[in-house]
Order: structure tokens, then C-alpha cells, then sequence
């Protein structure tokens, strides 16, 4: 036997891509991110921080550390007969991890589809896609909750099978609640990614098993409504791309369809009330390579440390007395200058008005309408090229300035889209700088809202430039309403 049969021939377990993300209670390693889309990790992110509001333990912490995503079957548990079965979502206590199963949470949503059994009444009705996807979103709330509980007492509740009863019923009451209430006011919708491959490998399977098994019970003198149904209702959900489809036999203006994963958490919510809108939608970007840290595959990983802010609020107020300092640059200091203004300015202009400011939401509401626009790319121009060393992108990631930038959320719970770039010097050195536009409702430590809050309340578009590595943050360069301003001994002068 060739080395190139056996390799055939062998499993291979090596990491596909690591992440390392913050949150509200530490940082959390995603590990095989090129199995999933970067919008669900950064959903699970955004629900963990969610979290906090229905915290369940008592200790410091979620009690995660990891959250993997396996595509090869496991993980496995043992039933109650003794059998290890694959199960799509299961708690690692010993290493604090949570791990996902892709195939099962597919393997699950179809057999759910055509299972008649209490408590799948109508999931004809629901595409496979979708429940899919809904798995993997409970899955892991579930297991978000078992990780809080069992900080504080997972052997008392391991020995104890009333209390693991009780345990996974609140799980999944935790898990219904936590994505009705995120489904409000944060953007929930499918982004399947690489896990489209996985279903599609899964559905071409299993629908001419499924078709054959209706054809054999027909054949037999039989009927199997449910099943006969799914299959008729899957196509359709299928060719239009819906969500939910629920046809009526005599009026088919009395059809039930949904076209998003927000009206169909509506709808089993049960709540008459009206959702609104609903969030703007995240623009999706792939992982396109793998990530890894030292210690897992020894390749080097460079990611973001947590900042000493609070969720959804730029750095503090900014004290007016630190003198501005010009950055040195290899470009002649007027050409500099000029550079550095009409970057900085195009930087202001891309985040209010194509991430659509409007301070008028309210507080605790999002003011940027349209802020995943500052996931797109903007091309520079000019001597911006020479200016521009780098970027550190919505992942951490730190890449080559190739002629765009690429901005990010700079906040816990994505709501400021702003920039972090890397600037050369004249010496060839590089200094960094954060763009944090003000947050209209931000709120000083005696609960007023500050002058600038206020201004922007009042439509003022103001952001701030913030050198990161100092040891005052140096607050000494802001754009106002389109004009780049120093701070001059206290004073606010136009350069």
C-alpha cells in the first residue's frame, strides 16, 4: 500500500481555523471556524453578552472556555441503555467547552421534520435549513445554560437525576426565552456558510430514502399524511427559499409563509405584540483561511485584547487638555498634513452617512441604521497609500492595507462601527489609531450625559481619534461635522 492509500485511508483531527473572541465575561476560543460562517460565531458572541441580562449562576463567569464545531459525527453520549449515541450539542465540564455537532443537528432537523411524536406538531411545515439552523442556536444556549449552572454545583447535580430533569428542562426554557427576546433586537437570520455543504451531502441522502419509504407505504395500502406532507411542503420551501410554509387546502390566500427566521420566531412566541422592523442585517464575511494560536498547531495568531470599555460605549470623555502631537511620516510633512485630513475626514463620512447616523432612535437603541456598512471595504487614494500601513478587521485580524481598509465594530455588542489603522512614521515606525464615533445617550459616572453626548444628540456628528498604546488613550484629534480638529490647550481649533 502507497503513503498517499494510506492517507486515504485515515481521519484526519487537525484544527480547521481558530478565534479568539471577547466577551463581557472573558475572552472564548472558537475552535474549527472554517466549519461555520463568521455571522453565527459572531451570534453566539452577541448572545452570550445578551446573556447577561438572564443570568442563571451565581459565580464570576459563564464557565466557557472553548466553544468547537465538529463535522465528523461526534461528539457521542451514553443513553440509558448504555449506548453512545451522537448528540448535536453536548457540555464538556472537565475542559469547560462547548461542542457542536453539525451532521446530528442536521440528522435532526429532518428527522423532526417527519416525526410524529409529541410535541413536533406542524414541523412539516418549518424548512430543514431552518431547523438546522435552529438547532445549533438553541443547541447552544442550552449548553450556555448548563455551563452557568454547573459552576456552582455540577457534581451535586450530576448525582442527582431529579435535578439533571430539572436542569435540562430549564435549559430549554432558557434556550426558547433567550432567542425570542435576542430575535427582537438582534439580526438572527441563517447564514449557514460552510455548514451548506453538510446539510445539502445530509437532504440529497436522506429525501430519496424518505421518498422511497412514502412510495412503499402507498404501495402497501398505507398512508403517512405527515411525511407526504413534508416532502411536498420541503420542495416548495426549497424553490422560493422560504422559512415556513403552511398551505391551506381550500383557500390558498389563507396559506401561512414566512420569509425570515425573525417572523417565524414571532409566531411561536406566541406574543401579539408587534416586533417592529426588526434589526438591519449583517453583512456576511467568511473566514477564508485558518487561525491558529500557539499551543494549537503552533502557528502564531494575532488577535485584539479586551478594551477597558463598557459594551455599546466608546472610550471615556476625553480630557481637553492634552496637547496634539503630529505624527512623523516618510511623506513631506504638507503632503502629510493633507493626507492625514482627508483620511481621516473620508473615515467620518463613510461611518455617519453610509452607516446611516440617526441619534433619534433613542437610548439603548441602535443609531448607526445601516452600521454593517462598515464591514465594506474603501479604497485609498493618493498619498493614503504611503500613510496606510495596515488594518485590524471585525475578526481581530491584523492584514496589509492593499489599497482598502476595512473597518469594524469596536464595541462588545457591535453597535459603533469604527476603524483601527496602522500609520507609518517618518522613521518607518508604525503607530496605531482607533476611530470611535461619540455615543449620543453615553452617560458620565453621576448619570448625566455628557456635552458631547449632548451635541451629538442634536445631530452633531463627532469622532473621535484615539491613539490606544498611550497612557491617556490621547484624545487630542476628533473629526466635527466634517472638519478635523486639535486640542489645543483645552480649545478646539480647526487644522
Amino acid at each position: 500500500m502507497t503513503q498517499v492509500q494510506k492517507k486515504d485511508m485515515v481521519k484526519e483531527y487537525r484544527t480547521k481555523g481558530m478565534e479568539i473572541r471577547k466577551t463581557t465575561d472573558g475572552e472564548i476560543v472558537f475552535i474549527n471556524t472554517e466549519l461555520v460562517s463568521k455571522k453565527l460565531i459572531d451570534i453566539m458572541v452577541n448572545l452570550l453578552n445578551f446573556n447577561e441580562e438572564f443570568n442563571v449562576g451565581s459565580s464570576e463567569g459563564h464557565g466557557i472556555y472553548s466553544v468547537v464545531f465538529r463535522d465528523d459525527g461526534g461528539p457521542y453520549y451514553p443513553s440509558k441503555d448504555g449506548e453512545f449515541i451522537p448528540v448535536p450539542w453536548l457540555f464538556n465540564e472537565a475542559s469547560k467547552s462547548l461542542i457542536c455537532n453539525l451532521r446530528e443537528c442536521v440528522e435532526l432537523a429532518i428527522n423532526q421534520g417527519i416525526s410524529e411524536e409529541e410535541g413536533f406538531e406542524n414541523s412539516e411545515f418549518l424548512s430543514s435549513r431552518v431547523l438546522t439552523w435552529q438547532h445549533i442556536l438553541s443547541g447552544f444556549l442550552h449548553e450556555v445554560h448548563h455551563a452557568e449552572s454547573f459552576t456552582d454545583s455540577y457534581i451535586e447535580l450530576m448525582k442527582d437525576e431529579d435535578r439533571m430533569e430539572k436542569e435540562e428542562k430549564a435549559a430549554d426554557e432558557f434556550a426558547f426565552n433567550m432567542l425570542i427576546e435576542a430575535a427582537k433586537v438582534m439580526d438572527l437570520e441563517m447564514d449557514l456558510g460552510p455548514v451548506e455543504a453538510v446539510f445539502n451531502e445530509i437532504y440529497e441522502r436522506r429525501l430519496p430514502e424518505l421518498e422511497a419509504e412514502l412510495s412503499s407505504v402507498i404501495a402497501a395500502g398505507g398512508e403517512n399524511d405527515k411525511l407526504d406532507m413534508f416532502l411536498t411542503v420541503q420542495k416548495v420551501i426549497e424553490e422560493e427559499g422560504m422559512v415556513w410554509y403552511m398551505p391551506d387546502d381550500k383557500d390558498e390566500e389563507k396559506d401561512v409563509m414566512f420569509n425570515t427566521y425573525r417572523e417565524f420566531l414571532h409566531y411561536v412566541s406566541g406574543d401579539s405584540e408587534d416586533w417592529g422592523s426588526g434589526p438591519e442585517p449583517q453583512k456576511v464575511v467568511y473566514n477564508n483561511g485558518p487561525q491558529t494560536a500557539p499551543g494549537f498547531g503552533g502557528v502564531s495568531y494575532e488577535y485584539a485584547p479586551a478594551e477597558d470599555t463598557q459594551p455599546g460605549y466608546p472610550a471615556p470623555e476625553p480630557e481637553p487638555h492634552i496637547a496634539y502631537v503630529q505624527p512623523e511620516s516618510n511623506l513631506d510633512p504638507v503632503t502629510f498634513q493633507a493626507a492625514i485630513k482627508t483620511l481621516y475626514t473620508k473615515i467620518a463620512n463613510h461611518i455617519f452617512a453610509n452607516c446611516a447616523y440617526n441619534p433619534m432612535n433613542g437610548p439603548g437603541k441602535d443609531f448607526f441604521n445601516t452600521k454593517s456598512n462598515v464591514l465594506m471595504k474603501i479604497a485609498l487614494e493618493g498619498p493614503e497609500l504611503n500613510l496606510v500601513k495596515g488594518y485590524v478587521n471585525d475578526r481581530g485580524e491584523t492584514h496589509e492595507a492593499e489599497g482598502f481598509i476595512e473597518g469594524k465594530f469596536i464595541d462588545f455588542a457591535n453597535t459603533l462601527p469604527g476603524y483601527e489603522l496602522l500609520l507609518k512614521k517618518m522613521d518607518g515606525t508604525i503607530t496605531r489609531r482607533k476611530f470611535i464615533p461619540q455615543n449620543p445617550w453615553k452617560v458620565n459616572q453621576a448619570g448625566a450625559y455628557s456635552m458631547t453626548a449632548q451635541l451629538a444628540q442634536n445631530g452633531a456628528q463627532i469622532l473621535w481619534v484615539i491613539d490606544p498604546d498611550s497612557a491617556q488613550k490621547n484624545f487630542a484629534v476628533r473629526v466635527f461635522n466634517g472638519r478635523m480638529e486639535s486640542n489645543n490647550n483645552g480649545t478646539w481649533q480647526e487644522v
